[in-house]
C-alpha cells in the first residue's frame, strides 16, 4: 500500500527553526568579535537546509558560511586572450591574502570564543559542538569565487559568482554556488504554488525511513543530493495533494532513462548532479536511493 497522506503531512512539516537561528547568531557573534578577522571583509550566512527551509525534525547540524570578500579566486581558462588581458587590467597583481590565512583566522576566532574542546577541524569545515540549546554547527571558511565562462562577447563577461575553499587533507579545491542554489529553490517553490520545499522535506524523511529499515545505507543519499533530485522533477509533478505529489515524483524517477539521469543538474544549475566525481552524487548511490524510495512506497505497512 502507498504511504498514507497523514504520514506525508507529518513529513512535509518544517523542522525546528529557533535553535538553528540561535546557533547562527552565536557563530556570527564569535566571528564578528574576533581580532584575527579585523583585517578581512567577510559575510556570515546560513547555508543548507535551514537556509533553504527544507530542514526536517531531527536535523541537528547547522551549516554556516564565513566568506572572505576582500579578495577572490577565479577561473579564467575559457576566456580569450583579449578578455584575459582585460581581466588583468581590471585586477592587476596577486592578493596579499590567502584562503589558508583566512581559514586559520576563523579557526582561532571559534577556538577563542567556544574553547578548543568544542572545536573539531574537519576536512571541509570546522565543527562546533552544540551546547546549552545551541545546535552543532558546521562552519565553512571560504573565499569569494568568480567563474568566467566562455562568451562570444568581445569584452570581459560577467562571472558566475560562488565560493571556494581547499580541503584540509589534500588541498583539493572545492567550488560551490549557495546563492544560486537558494535563488533557484525560491523560484521553483513559487512556480509550484509552494509545493517544492514540502516535497523535499517529504523525500528527506523518506530517505531517513529507508535508512532506518536497511533499504539504503546512510551515506548513499545526502540531503543536498536528495534536494537537488526533487528540484529536477517537472513542475507538473507538484500536485495539490501530498500523496499525488509523492507518487508523481516517484513515477518521474522511475521513468528516467540513462540519458535522463545524465541530464540531472544540481539546484544551482551549474553542475550535473550524478557523476563519478568528487562532490557529486555517484550514479549507483542515486539509483539505490530511488529504488529504495519506490520500494518503501509500494510496501508501506508490510
Amino acid at each position: 500500500m502507498p504511504i498514507p497522506e497523514k504520514q506525508l503531512a507529518t513529513w512535509a512539516n518544517v523542522g525546528a527553526v529557533k535553535a538553528a537561528t540561535d546557533t547562527y547568531n552565536s557563530v556570527k557573534a564569535a566571528i564578528d568579535g574576533a581580532k584575527p578577522l579585523k583585517e578581512y571583509r567577510y559575510e556570515v550566512y546560513l547555508q543548507g537546509s535551514y537556509r533553504n527551509s527544507t530542514n526536517i525534525f531531527g536535523d541537528m547540524d547547522v551549516d554556516v558560511v564565513v566568506e572572505a570578500t576582500n579578495f577572490f579566486y577565479k577561473d579564467v581558462a575559457e576566456l580569450t586572450d583579449a578578455q584575459k588581458a582585460e581581466f588583468e587590467r581590471r585586477f592587476p597583481g596577486d592578493s596579499e591574502y590567502s584562503f589558508i590565512g583566512f581559514r586559520d583566522a576563523v579557526e582561532k576566532a571559534l577556538g577563542d570564543y567556544y574553547g578548543s574542546s568544542l572545536i573539531t577541524l574537519g576536512n571541509k569545515c570546522i565543527q562546533v559542538t552544540g551546547k546549552s540549546g545551541r545546535l552543532d554547527a558546521d562552519v565553512v571558511p571560504c573565499v569569494h569565487y568568480r567563474d568566467y565562462r566562455k562568451s562570444s562577447l568581445p569584452r570581459l563577461p560577467e562571472p558566475k559568482e560562488g565560493i571556494t575553499f581547499f580541503t584540509r587533507d589534500t588541498g583539493r579545491q572545492v567550488v560551490n554556488y549557495p546563492i544560486q542554489h537558494y535563488d533557484n529553490g525560491v523560484v521553483k517553490n513559487k512556480n509550484t504554488p509552494e509545493r517544492f520545499k514540502p516535497a523535499v522535506r517529504i523525500f528527506k524523511n523518506l530517505r531517513n525511513h529507508c535508512i532506518a529499515n536497511d533499504l539504503v545505507t546512510a551515506g548513499a543519499a545526502p540531503s543536498y543530493f536528495v534536494s537537488c533530485l526533487i528540484y529536477n522533477a517537472p513542475d507538473s509533478a507538484f500536485r495539490k495533494d501530498l500523496d499525488d505529489t509523492a507518487l508523481a515524483i516517484l513515477q518521474w524517477i522511475h521513468s528516467l532513462t540513462d540519458e535522463g539521469w545524465e541530464k540531472l543538474v544540481c539546484q544551482n544549475e551549474l553542475f550535473y548532479l550524478c557523476r563519478d566525481l568528487p562532490d557529486l552524487w555517484k550514479p549507483a548511490d542515486a539509483k539505490k536511493f530511488c529504488n529504495a524510495a519506490i520500494a518503501a512506497w509500494n510496501n508501506w505497512g508490510e
